[in-house]
């Protein structure tokens, strides 16, 4: 679908967020990338993250905020939400889902607004009890089209939630091609990782293994970026250990700043985008075999089991062990990504499927 082919589709893009995280960055890359076929707005429940919210006005998005639907359903909200989505006029509504049931109370307003929608799935955490399936199969339903990040998300989406596979379109997450980072001098290793700060992404397992890597006298630094309800015990964890937890880190170039390896050790995701931009920068990769990060990677990375920190620091030791093969390591990384994961390929099968869904296909 190109610009100029046809008036500018009116999309809506509901997320309920406190954290920012890879979800975030794909809905800010609809936003930036779609302009032209889409004219695109942004409801935001609050409180919000400020750096999606200011990001987007300031391409020019109108942004409203709403009142966060907590896990009680309050019917007052819900049609609040939905007068809000009816006020922008769209033609179709895009709900941003981290889960498949964080945000399902956006889908319920968008189908009582009665507007076509169509949801994002990002993470393949399990739906919950059979009572909360029973209402999230419902909702899914009534979607034009469900885009699933990674294959583990396609299959929770099909078994569990029972969407037809017909309905399902497997749309993997894309980034833009980045500088390539070089190796910075220096006898200590800066191990980077990102993302929310919650169980499912395993930063306890990193600073267990970190202790592991102190303990053999091997140098290491570590930097965590990134906010949420783990920063208190993540804290206390890596109180005497060279472990930096920066917060949320907007900008790129300090993100990745004096990075030696990225590593990843999460229990639990699909797709994430944190990966394919350390791969797009040429670092050598280090991450739990969830999802479909092994596949992602191939044999460019190395990959260990989730939720085991020996392994992990064993894995991260070989690679800073050998520069010259994480320096190869990180180039075959770069090459798989601009290969496989491009951001223009992901905007334009998402802008296809926003066109389909309107001629009623």
């Amino acid at each position: 679908m190109r610009a100029g082919a046809r008036p500018p589709m009116r999309v809506a893009y509901v997320v309920d967020t406190s954290a920012f995280g890879g979800a975030e960055v794909y809905l800010q890359q609809l936003l930036r990338a779609s302009r032209g076929v889409v004219e695109p707005s942004l409801l935001a429940a609050r409180p919000g993250v400020a750096a999606l919210e200011n990001g987007a006005r300031a391409l020019g998005v109108p942004v409203e905020s709403f009142s966060r639907i907590d896990r009680k359903l309050d019917v007052g909200r819900l049609y609040a939400l939905a007068r809000a989505i009816s006020r922008r006029r769209p033609d179709l509504v895009h709900v941003n889902m981290t889960t498949a049931t964080n945000n399902r109370y956006a889908i319920a307003a968008a189908l009582l607004a009665r507007v076509p929608t169509v949801a994002t799935v990002h993470s393949p955490v399990a739906v919950g009890t059979p009572r909360h399936t029973f209402f999230l199969r419902g909702l899914f339903a009534r979607l034009r089209a469900v885009i699933a990040v990674s294959r583990a998300v396609h299959k929770v989406v099909v078994e569990d939630l029972r969407v037809p596979p017909a309905h399902v379109h497997l749309i993997a997450n894309g980034v833009a091609d980045a500088e390539p980072l070089s190796t910075p001098p220096g006898s200590r290793a800066r191990i980077v990782a990102l993302g929310r700060l919650e169980r499912e992404k395993g930063f306890d397992v990193l600073i267990a293994a970190t202790r592991m890597l102190a303990e053999r006298a091997i140098p290491v630094e570590v930097v965590i970026c990134g906010e949420g309800r783990e920063r208190r015990a993540l804290e206390e964890a890596s109180r005497d250990l060279p472990v930096t937890l920066p917060g949320f880190v907007a900008d790129a170039a300090q993100r990745w700043q004096g990075a030696h390896v990225f590593c990843l050790p999460s229990r639990l995701e699909g797709l994430p985008l944190s990966l394919l931009e350390a791969m797009t920068r040429a670092l050598p990769c280090v991450a739990s075999d969830v999802g479909d990060v092994g596949e992602a990677l191939g044999a460019a990375g190395k990959t260990v089991p989730p939720d085991d920190p020996r392994a992990l620091a064993d894995a991260i030791a070989s690679v800073v062990a050998d520069p010259d093969r994480a320096a190869a390591m990180g180039a075959a990384a770069r090459a798989r990504a601009l290969a496989h994961h491009s951001v223009d390929a992901m905007i334009e099968r998402t802008i296809d499927l926003y066109a389909a869904c309107l001629q009623g296909r």
